[in-house]
């Protein structure tokens, strides 16, 4: 079975790329939607690479796809994107690209709002947020 939660916590993170798209929309209306559009998207899903160590251990991208939409367990994985230092290091990268290149500074943007999304449903679904420390990886 399906957990709430878990549906809930995936329909965000289609929902959130086209939301920050809409704030840029209406902040600069003379943007390239399209690019803008592609950058969020791609942004928004960035963090989730780290996840691909854990698609490995599956025989099928639709059996892994099954396993992340009905359990939460694979969240409390060490994953490399997602640690409090990486959302350190993507907010000042949000700033600093920012005032080079909108584009880079809004695909950093989107991939901060994706890991700040992730850390309060660990925190607030699972109610842990351990596994976000840094590890023996680095």
């Amino acid at each position: 079975m399906v957990k709430k939660g878990v549906i809930f916590h995936n329909i965000c993170h289609v929902i959130l790329p086209l939301l920050i798209l809409l704030v840029f929309i209406r902040i600069t209306p003379e943007i390239n939607i399209l690019k803008f559009f592609i950058v969020i998207l791609i942004g928004s899903f960035f963090p989730d690479i780290d996840h691909i160590v854990l698609w490995r251990k599956y025989e099928s991208f639709g059996e892994f796809l099954r396993y992340c939409l009905s359990s939460d367990r694979y969240r409390k994985s060490s994953l490399v994107f997602h640690n409090i230092l990486t959302i350190l290091i993507v907010i000042v990268c949000v700033a600093m690209f920012s005032m080079i290149n909108i584009l880079m500074g809004t695909f950093f943007l989107a991939m901060l709002a994706h890991l700040v999304l992730d850390f309060l449903t660990d925190w607030t679904l699972i109610k842990s947020h351990g596994h976000w420390k840094l590890k023996s990886w680095i």
